[in-house]
Parts: structure tokens; C-alpha cells; sequence
């Protein structure tokens, strides 16, 4: 699957979920993860930031969501930066 496809399937498979599904990319050195699904979109558009903070997912998870990986995986503040 190439990249468009990917995000394609990760946003029809998350949609009506409470799943805020997020991508993480190399930029000059550092992982940061930005929004691949609607909900994520949400989140990013309250803190007024085109990437995940470390801080944030705790927050998103208070309000019961679960914050995932394009591949499902469980995102952890360690893993961005």
C-alpha cells in the first residue's frame, strides 16, 4: 500500500470511533505525530497545533478517547517529541 492509501484506510477505519489516530514522521530529527482521522483533527484544532505535545495525549485519553498510531499502535509521549 502506498502512503495516500494508507491514510485513506486508517481514516475510514477510525471514523465514529474513539480513536484519534495519529502519524508520526521524522522532521529534522525528531518524531512528531500529526492528525490522520477526524478526531485527531478535532484535537489539534482546540490546542492550536499541527503536531501532538507529549502532554496533550493524557488529556485526549481523560475524555475517553484512545490515541493510536497509523498502525494501532497505543501512542505514548516517549515516542514524540
Amino acid at each position: 500500500m502506498d502512503a495516500i492509501t494508507r491514510l485513506q484506510h486508517a481514516r475510514s477505519v477510525s471514523d465514529g470511533t474513539h480513536l484519534a489516530v495519529y502519524e508520526i514522521k521524522q522532521v529534522y530529527g525528531r518524531p512528531l505525530a500529526y492528525p490522520v482521522n477526524d478526531q485527531a483533527e478535532t484535537f489539534q484544532g482546540l490546542t492550536c497545533s499541527k503536531t501532538l505535545r507529549p502532554h496533550d495525549i493524557a488529556k485526549i485519553e481523560s475524555l475517553g478517547f484512545t490515541v493510536v498510531t497509523m498502525h494501532g499502535e497505543r501512542l505514548k509521549p516517549s515516542m514524540i517529541g
